[in-house]
């Protein structure tokens, strides 16, 4: 059982959505997933699905190089890359969904490779994708493990500050 936590991008006066990238990093919206991106499922270990101990280790980061290799940006989901030279030093992904009433973009994915980490990759992408959203209008959110205190720190650092809601996972086991 797990608790995900989903919280809402608040504007603050002194946020600028542009900035200086840090030196050697490019930031783009593409059109398709660059073929290195795969990389990024072994860089996550807080996810739900690392957090069950009903899952192997090798089994949760295939579950994300899968979904990776298998992500096909369209009309309603986008992917922003971080380029270091030629290769991949992150990506945000960004689905944008009608619920309740209001248009809302959701940044299910954000994934820096560890070299990159602390180096503020992660937060050119985050502002990147947050001057996308702010074009397109509607609220922003992301969500991640309620217990996974760096990335709910490193995303109330970047604006997200409202929480709009929590809700329990709970995973079914067959026998098998």
């Amino acid at each position: 059982m797990n608790t995900e936590v989903t919280l809402e991008y608040v504007r603050r006066p002194e946020d600028g959505l542009t900035g200086r990238i840090p030196g050697g990093l490019s930031i783009e919206k593409a059109s398709v997933m660059p073929r290195d991106a795969y990389l990024l499922g072994k860089e996550f270990r807080l996810t739900r699905f690392h957090m069950d101990e009903n899952i192997t280790r090798a089994k949760s980061d295939g579950v994300w190089t899968e979904y990776i290799k298998n992500f096909r940006p369209g009309r309603a989901s986008h992917v922003f890359i971080a380029k270091a030279r030629h290769e991949t030093a992150g990506i945000i992904l960004v689905n944008r969904s009608a619920q309740e009433g209001e248009y809302v973009n959701n940044l299910f994915f954000v994934a820096i490779k560890k070299k990159f980490r602390a180096k503020g990759a992660g937060r050119a992408l985050i502002r990147r994708s947050l001057k996308w959203c702010a074009g397109q209008g509607g609220t922003v959110t992301v969500g991640t493990q309620a217990n996974n205190v760096g990335a709910l720190n490193f995303y109330m650092k970047n604006g997200f500050t409202k929480v709009r809601g929590t809700k329990t996972v709970l995973h079914r086991w067959s026998g098998r």
